[in-house]
């Protein structure tokens, strides 16, 4: 039977600076990937008036916060890995990063929700 203590010991080797730069660049790149297919649905419509004045809002809303989360939550993630890898004091430790990623994890699932709620949105478009 595995303890309670090996677990979180286990866990603790497999967590690191490494990890979350591997999880950050990659939850960037899909939001990134998302606006961009978005404001190309934007850019298309145009003022084609094929999306009343409240889905293109609501497009661009979720566009506006994926890019808040990137240059700026998102980057405070970044300084904080870096200060894991080079060790500064004070020292922030992998455990660190992962509370603070399971915070802003709310923010990136909330934002793949509200970039889901508009998939729908597509089949009404013209192609």
């Amino acid at each position: 039977m595995v303890s309670q203590l090996q677990i979180v010991t286990t866990m603790s080797k497999t967590l690191s600076a490494t990890y979350f730069r591997d999880i950050l660049d990659n939850e960037t790149r899909k939001l990134e990937a998302l606006c961009k297919e978005w404001e190309d649905v934007l850019s298309k419509v145009g003022d084609n008036e094929v999306l009343d004045e409240e889905r293109s809002g609501e497009i661009r809303a979720a566009i506006g916060l994926a890019h808040l989360l990137i240059n700026q939550r998102f980057k405070q993630f970044s300084g904080l890995i870096k200060d894991c890898e080079e060790e500064k004091t004070p020292r922030v430790t992998p455990e660190d990063l992962q509370g603070f990623w399971d915070m802003v994890y709310f923010q990136v699932e909330d934002i793949h929700s509200k970039f889901q709620q508009l998939s729908s949105l597509k089949a009404e478009l013209p192609a």
